[in-house]
């Protein structure tokens, strides 16, 4: 990579909103963004008077989208008046787990230049996957894969992907490091991101060390490799474990359904709410994902996260949960959540 084409951020937040607030210029201006997705990118378009134009992730696919539903909100939004200037796109996925195969990649990356977006690729999650066949493919080495045997078409294909110390193996949440690295940019735009950057006037300097930790870790004959690389796979391992023991176990639960955490951190399962609770939901003026989600939290003490706040079909529930507690407190939570659910249908009838 050319040093000039990286920016270092503080955390990969800062990094996303940055290019976002770059590219909304006005209120007709708006991007792609995936439903169910992290909420910093309807935020940021919120912020920034962008518009939002969602894409499905669908459930029965594994939480992936195709080119067709792609197409389709691209050609909505057209009719509707908004000019897009980027889709965006968080591979492993949060919350959703799923891990894009190449194909899923390269056909993001078509579609992407045959519309002239940019491409915003959240990679933060790049070294966490999980499931047997998987593989993380970066948007960069697709793109320069296809530019070698197409390099006409997408000579001016334009990406900036995202990475951070507050994931992977890392997960120095508190010390905000990210980098963002372009590709396809000319010097003059790159010269209005360097501008932009130089308003922030205080450097995050203990960040930009674990962003250099991160990307130069311990090489083999050094004083440190050896427990490195044992530490490594200890906390990989660990994360793998939980990852197949929580999907396992959520497909077990009474009226949980949960797609296989292929990797990142997190499980987006499908929750099944009677129609009594429903009724009692719109009493109380709440969304009945955010309501289940607060008797769960006051019953046993476990923190979930609604599904609503993330996107989701209609008439569907979910909520988003983590592989991060140790194995004996994963272990709790899962028997809180049976014991849970099991009372649950009892006050409120079956599923």
């Amino acid at each position: 990579a050319n040093p000039r084409d990286i920016a270092l951020t503080t955390g990969a937040s800062e990094g996303v909103k940055r290019c976002i607030s770059a590219l909304i210029t006005d209120c007709t201006c708006g991007m792609l963004i995936p439903s169910p997705q992290y909420p910093l990118y309807s935020a940021a378009l919120t912020m920034t008077g962008g518009r939002i134009v969602y894409y499905d992730l669908f459930e029965d696919k594994a939480w992936r989208t195709t080119h067709e539903e792609l197409s389709q909100a691209a050609a909505d939004a057209k009719a509707d008046g908004t000019l897009l200037q980027a889709v965006c796109v968080i591979n492993p996925g949060n919350p959703v787990g799923a891990v894009l195969d190449r194909e899923d990649v390269a056909m993001i990356v078509r579609f992407a230049t045959d519309h002239k977006l940019v491409i915003l690729a959240d990679e933060v999650y790049q070294a966490n996957v999980y499931a047997e066949g998987r593989a993380f493919h970066s948007f960069k080495r697709v793109l320069r894969e296809l530019q070698a045997k197409e390099p006409e078409r997408f000579a001016e294909t334009q990406l900036i992907s995202f990475h951070s110390t507050s994931k992977g193996l890392i997960g120095e949440c508190g010390q905000r490091g990210g980098y963002m690295e372009f590709i396809g940019f000319s010097d003059r735009v790159m010269a209005q991101f360097t501008k932009m950057a130089a308003t922030s006037l205080s450097s995050n300097t203990l960040g930009q060390i674990f962003v250099g930790m991160m990307v130069t870790p311990p090489e083999e004959g050094e004083p440190s490799h050896a427990l490195f690389r044992e530490q490594e796979r200890g906390i990989f391992e660990g994360l793998r474990r939980r990852a197949v023991r929580l999907t396992e176990a959520l497909n077990e639960v009474p009226g949980l359904k949960s797609q296989a955490i292929e990797g990142a951190m997190y499980a987006f399962p499908t929750v099944h709410l009677p129609r009594a609770f429903l009724e009692e939901a719109t009493r109380e003026g709440k969304d009945a994902d955010e309501l289940w989600c607060l008797k769960l939290l006051e019953a046993t003490g476990v923190v979930t996260v609604p599904g609503s706040g993330f996107g989701q079909a209609p008439g569907t529930y979910h909520f988003r949960t983590t592989i991060l507690p140790p194995d004996e407190m994963l272990e709790d939570v899962i028997s809180k959540l049976t014991a849970f659910q099991q009372d649950f249908y009892s006050k409120y009838g079956s599923a």
